[in-house]
């Protein structure tokens, strides 16, 4: 099932109507689904689909820039990033040039990967990039390089001991297929309050921010062993295991904490739904729900 607002455009055999208008006597469009097995794609116009590429096309979609002519990562120099990315570049033979400008902007220069990229990563401005609809066919290995591109590009840490990830974007389809991927490794991430234009808040967008988060702490060994982020390698702390779990003996560290606020951060929201399908998925913002 999905759940959205009552507004929310939903696409039906005889067209698009509300979501609160929606009955069970309409038929929406959905994925169809064959018992033939769909194979991996590890490569796409003979470029290998592995971890460092993954990770190019990550931050392309975090803090990338495209036109017909050109192709480029805005990145400061001498960052842990910028260092990253080069790195990746002359590692997989990847022709580049560095533009000095504030940020720094790094070319790619080979048409090959050029076009690869492009094929994987689609939308011509930040609100409409997303991965192509068959990211769930890629290697685990590539998307684990999208997450830590996409991380390290537009992702921070927070909560106690920095043990949670939270990912801020423009494009909604683009949070959604991260949703996704992560749920393949068990990890569920939560969508968070919008950060709209012009509101009080730690930083400045003019267009509307969405967020998901999601519990590091819970799953250090696909973050930490697998995603190889930076960010999370620079600021996480790893939490202290003592004692044999399963006998609970252990030592909880807890102690008392005062409470310092407690308020509503939501007002006048709209009545949301949760629709049931009878194969349990639809088509919502251009992947299966």
């Amino acid at each position: 099932s999905q759940i959205v607002t009552e507004d929310h455009p939903i696409i039906t055999t005889t067209g698009d109507i509300l979501a609160k208008d929606l009955k069970t006597s309409h038929q929406v469009v959905s994925k169809k689904y064959n018992n033939k097995k769909i194979k991996q794609i590890d490569t796409i116009l003979d470029v290998n689909l592995d971890f460092d590429f993954g990770y190019i096309a990550g931050m392309f979609l975090a803090e990338g820039v495209s036109n017909i002519n050109s192709f480029c990562i805005c990145q400061k120099k001498d960052t842990d990033s910028y260092n990253i990315i080069v790195s990746m570049l002359e590692n997989l033979n990847i022709p580049h040039s560095i533009r000095e400008t504030s940020p720094n902007r790094i070319f790619i220069k080979s048409s090959k990967f050029q076009k690869a990229l492009q094929k994987i990563c689609l939308g011509a401005t930040c609100e409409h990039k997303q991965l192509n609809e068959d990211f769930i066919y890629y290697p685990k290995e590539f998307l684990n390089g999208v997450i830590s591109g996409i991380f390290d590009g537009d992702g921070n840490l927070e909560g106690y001991k920095n043990r949670r990830g939270i990912i801020r974007l423009t494009s909604r389809t683009l949070l959604n297929q991260i949703t996704t991927i992560l749920q393949k490794e068990n990890i569920f991430a939560r969508s968070r309050t919008p950060y709209l234009p012009n509101s009080k808040q730690s930083f400045e967008s003019k267009l509307t921010m969405y967020g998901i988060g999601f519990s590091i702490g819970d799953n250090e060994n696909y973050f930490i062993n697998e995603l190889h982020s930076y960010k999370i390698k620079n600021d996480y702390t790893l939490r202290e295991r003592k004692g044999n779990f399963k006998n609970k003996d252990f030592d909880d560290n807890y102690d008392e904490i005062k409470v310092i606020k407690n308020e509503v951060f939501i007002e006048d929201v709209n009545v949301v739904y949760d629709i049931t399908t009878e194969t349990g998925h639809f088509i919502c913002n251009n992947i299966v729900s």
